[in-house]
């Protein structure tokens, strides 16, 4: 505990130093580590490099590298701009993080049911506390605890600060139900692109031609507990500003088969990545599990 404790203190003095400048020095900072890590450390090239010729297959090595680039400077100023929260005013938020169709959530809540929001690892998901700032419905943003005590508590306190209440994975279920003994009904945002460990797989699915994996706990939390879904879209539009539109989406738990949900998810998950290629999390391998090419 004292390592952590060290570890925390000697860290959070720059970090917090590096979130207090102004967002055209960030971005400055930003592009220079983002050339280190494309030009000379090369940082987890392979992998980027496999997932896109995985993923585009029929582009051309000209147009993968142009993705590949792009992503490196969308991927350090993710890094960047998730400083920042906790230290920009709600008005700012709002300007940088746009929230659309924050009415088909609400409708939900009318209804007393609690909401499934499906996003993906796209755009800015680390501003998606914003949304607090657009509703009255509460909302849950659900993580995997970090290890280190000090940096959750830090990582907790940042991101709520517009009002999301951030819930470690272990601890949903037991949120979920309290809320709904109490008649609160709010919404729960996953993001389940990710590959799942094989032990864990129940259903796997194809994504960009390979079978693979894939989540499915929150369809199960959304049958378990009669709730309604609406997937997040997050797009870039420039430099340091995104919009976040909620969609309605199909099928919902009502008379729809088991996986169904998250099949849905994952060919809208495939679409917005085609839309959007650079903003992707290209750095995890999403591929590691595939079966096999269609």
């Amino acid at each position: 505990m004292f390592l952590k404790r060290l570890t925390f203190i000697t860290a959070y003095p720059w970090l917090r130093l590096v979130a207090f400048l102004p967002f055209p020095i960030l971005y400055a900072i930003s592009s220079v580590i983002a050339i280190i890590l494309f030009d000379v450390f090369k940082y987890r090239r392979a992998v980027i490099d496999e997932n896109l010729e995985t993923a585009f297959p029929k582009l051309d090595e000209n147009e993968k590298r142009k993705i590949r680039r792009k992503f490196y400077f969308h991927f350090t100023d993710l890094f960047i701009e998730s400083l920042k929260n906790g230290l920009m005013s709600n008005s700012t938020f709002k300007k940088r993080f746009q929230v659309k169709n924050v009415e088909l959530v609400e409708q939900f809540a009318k209804e007393n049911r609690g909401i499934v929001i499906l996003a993906a690892h796209q755009g800015n998901w680390e501003w998606t506390g914003a949304i607090a700032l657009y509703t009255k419905v509460p909302v849950y943003g659900i993580y995997q605890k970090i290890n280190n005590p000090f940096f959750d508590r830090f990582i907790r306190k940042t991101r709520g600060k517009s009002g999301m209440h951030l819930v470690p994975t272990f601890k949903l279920r037991e949120v979920l139900e309290e809320n709904q003994r109490n008649q609160l009904f709010g919404m729960y945002g996953l993001a389940s692109d990710q590959s799942p460990m094989i032990k864990k797989t129940k259903h796997w699915y194809t994504f960009f031609g390979r079978e693979v994996p894939i989540h499915t706990g929150a369809e199960e939390l959304a049958r378990t507990y009669d709730m309604g879904i609406v997937y997040l879209s997050i797009r870039k539009e420039r430099r340091g500003y995104y919009t976040a539109s909620f969609e309605t989406f199909q099928p919902q738990v009502e008379g729809s088969s088991n996986y169904s949900i998250m099949e849905a998810y994952m060919q809208k998950v495939e679409l917005e990545i085609k839309e959007q290629p650079h903003t992707y999390l290209w750095t995890h391998r999403r591929f590691k599990h595939a079966k096999k090419s269609l």
